[in-house]
């Protein structure tokens, strides 16, 4: 399984310990999406702190993730919150050991 899909299974599992261990341990993960739903941007440094962050947000909303595309290091996805679907484009940056060490989002435009 690519490391993208293994991302968007483990989002859509609502855990954040799960998700987090997509993640190697000093990974830095940026999402400029939530901005389109009036959110601030994120940098987030460390599993440690991806764990933090999704914690909140998984245990504030239920959210799904949707897989459009894996191409090469780019992902296609929907995330989708209560009310509120954002089409997403992911790059995976840099890769190691079958974790991600440098991910980030933006919202997908096309």
């Amino acid at each position: 399984m690519h490391i993208l899909e293994k991302y968007v299974n483990h989002f859509n599992s609502n855990d954040s310990k799960v998700f987090a261990s997509t993640f190697a341990d000093d990974c830095i993960f940026t999402d400029s999406a939530p901005t389109k739903a009036g959110m601030d941007p994120m940098y987030v440094a460390g599993k440690e702190c991806v764990d933090m962050i999704f914690n909140m947000y998984f245990s504030n909303m239920p959210m799904k993730a949707t897989l459009v595309a894996v191409k090469d290091n780019t992902l296609d996805y929907i995330i989708s919150y209560p009310g509120f679907d954002m089409p997403c484009r992911g790059t995976l940056l840099e890769e190691k050991d079958g974790k991600i060490v440098r991910y980030s989002v933006a919202f997908r435009e096309d």
